[in-house]
């Protein structure tokens, strides 16, 4: 193998493109894998890619070249980077340098933390603003009780070139429809070259609940291999929760290369497993999310391979040994009903061949007796498995109409909570729109005032160019009459 030794050292500046080169000469041919200070790197969209060509030239040896593109390159990109080829036979390395310069003349004021802070309802909150710019940026609270700027810190670092300043200061408590009462402004600033650069962002508190699972498919759901199942899952929160779906920590739904995808996502947020395979036979986790938190809720699906599932096959057992009983207890109750029937039979037989008379019909009314006894235990039975499937029913349709209220108590919430923010939106977007104007105003009154300026200068100079002229006029006057 023939390597043809390349070290290099590359300084860019922050957001240039580079490209590093690595050409190899061997037979066969070679695998190249880039390494940037010890680590092998990967492909990143839009930022880190390479590609590799192989030809065959004379002797029988193919040349390999693999070409590393760094796209808008940034700080941590400066390092050592090494080229790695390896065949069969041997394994070599080269590398260059890379460094990053950390010029950085001007970047607009812009910012680094949330729109968004969330506060469950009666409790405090916090309020953070942070910006990052070079020359380091100013950052105000805009339209800020001074109550609260007195309570507040204030942080300042580098992130990369540029520099950061953060502030924050406590709130609260804070409540649901309390309209106007949480939304704040915050403006950050920096200058290039005489002319100020500002933005605003504002930042919402949005008062609600943390995802909570309140109703759903049982843990564990069972259905037959190539048959479809769903999984049902809702959760109660403000804002509401959005329901997503993972399969052994995968998340779902899975497309194919054909666009096509056996777990179907439903507007309720439930699951559809069209076709039950093998593969899902096993844990899917449903997760609800808002801004508070992340609420996972774990389903096992089991997937018969037979033609009867285990809960079909488990029910039909049941049904069997439950018509076999019922068999039974007839034939048991017929039994004792030809034995009393007999019974009074040979009284009343007795009684015909001088036999007390009384003492059959005794005998005959008790056994009567404890054949409807035991209809009527028979009855007392029946009635109150009944009244156990009322039970029953009643329960769920209890939980249902519970699920429901809440399901409608979160709509309703969240669309006043949708009504609030287009307002304060609408709010915000006057706001903003005068304090440009103001920002505006206040520099074109600076672009007034330095033009006065420089015509009040101007016409100084003219002036006293005109006055030195009249005394040189003057003085060869003076001359000339002397």
């Amino acid at each position: 193998k023939q390597w043809y030794q390349r070290r290099v050292a590359i300084t860019a500046g922050k957001q240039d493109n580079f490209e590093l080169k690595c050409e190899v000469t061997s037979n066969p041919p070679v695998t190249i894998e880039w390494f940037a200070d010890g680590q092998k790197l990967v492909r990143q969209n839009n930022h880190v890619d390479w590609g590799t060509t192989i030809d065959k030239i004379d002797g029988g040896e193919f040349a390999t070249k693999s070409t590393l593109y760094v796209t808008k390159s940034v700080v941590d990109d400066t390092g050592l980077y090494q080229c790695f080829a390896f065949n069969q036979h041997q394994t070599a390395m080269t590398s260059g340098s890379v460094f990053i310069s950390s010029v950085l003349e001007f970047e607009e004021a812009h910012f680094i933390t949330s729109d968004k802070m969330y506060v469950e309802d009666g409790n405090e909150g916090f309020v953070k603003c942070g910006a990052q710019g070079s020359p380091k940026p100013q950052v105000q609270w805009v339209g800020l009780d001074r109550k609260y700027t007195n309570t507040g810190s204030t942080s300042e670092g580098t992130k990369g070139l540029s520099s950061t300043v953060e502030l924050s200061f406590p709130i609260g408590p804070l409540f649901l429809n309390e309209s106007g009462k949480h939304v704040f402004t915050c403006l950050a600033s920096n200058q290039h070259r005489g002319v100020e650069y500002s933005k605003i962002r504002e930042i919402e508190g949005i008062v609600g609940y943390p995802a909570q699972w309140v109703n759903g498919t049982w843990p564990v759901v069972e259905t037959a291999k190539g048959e479809s199942a769903v999984l049902a899952c809702q959760f109660s929160g403000i804002p509401k929760p959005v329901v997503s779906w993972k399969r052994n920590g995968v998340s779902l739904p899975i497309v194919d290369d054909k666009g096509n995808s056996n777990h179907v996502l439903q507007k309720d947020g439930a699951l559809l497993v069209a076709s039950a395979a093998n593969s899902d036979h096993t844990m899917f986790t449903c997760v609800g999310t808002n801004g508070f938190n992340s609420a996972p809720k774990d389903i096992q699906l089991i997937v018969a391979s037979g033609v009867m599932s285990v809960a079909a096959a488990s029910g039909l057992g049941i049904g069997i040994i439950l018509l076999i009983c019922f068999i039974l207890l007839i034939m048991i109750l017929l039994y004792r009903y030809q034995r009393r029937k007999k019974k009074v039979d040979v009284a009343v037989s007795h009684n015909g061949n001088g036999i007390d008379s009384v003492y059959a019909n005794s005998k005959a009314a008790e056994l009567l007796k404890e054949e409807e006894e035991t209809k009527r235990l028979a009855e007392e039975q029946r009635r109150r498995e009944e009244e156990k499937k009322r039970e029953e029913v009643e329960r769920r349709r209890r939980e249902e109409e519970e699920a429901e209220r809440i399901r409608r108590e979160a709509e309703e919430a969240e669309r006043l909570r949708q009504e609030e923010e287009e307002r304060l939106r609408l709010e915000a977007e006057k706001e903003k729109l005068r304090l440009e104007a103001e920002a505006k105003a206040r520099r074109d009154e600076e672009e007034k005032d330095m033009l006065e300026a420089e015509i009040l200068a101007r016409r100084e100079a003219e002036a006293a160019e005109a006055e030195r002229l009249r005394l040189e006029e003057e003085e060869k006057a003076r001359r000339r009459r002397s």
